[in-house]
């Protein structure tokens, strides 16, 4: 109950305008506390590098390559529509 009053107050406040770092951040983190332990070490087996890169890192990742020359089309990864998740569901 308190996460979804938290989600909902972030939703609030910004609108229609983007989550931003913060927002991302924020959401990695809360998520983070709902992973397994086994789920937790994969992450952190992912993000495993020499800058000590975390969850949050990983969830503004999408948004802070998608201009990039060679990364521009992972702009269209960071969003789920329907049917993504409609595809999503289908595999589980």
């Amino acid at each position: 109950m308190i996460l979804n009053n938290i989600l909902f107050f972030l939703a609030a406040i910004q609108g229609v305008y983007c989550w931003g770092d913060l927002g991302h951040r924020t959401v990695a983190y809360l998520a983070a506390n709902y992973l397994t332990d086994d789920a937790s070490q994969f992450v952190n087996t992912l993000l495993a590098n020499d800058q000590d890169f975390d969850i949050s890192d990983g969830a503004i990742w999408a948004d802070s390559v998608k201009r990039r020359r060679g990364y521009t089309q992972t702009a269209e990864w960071h969003y789920i529509g329907l049917l993504s998740i409609e595809l999503i569901n289908g595999l589980n």
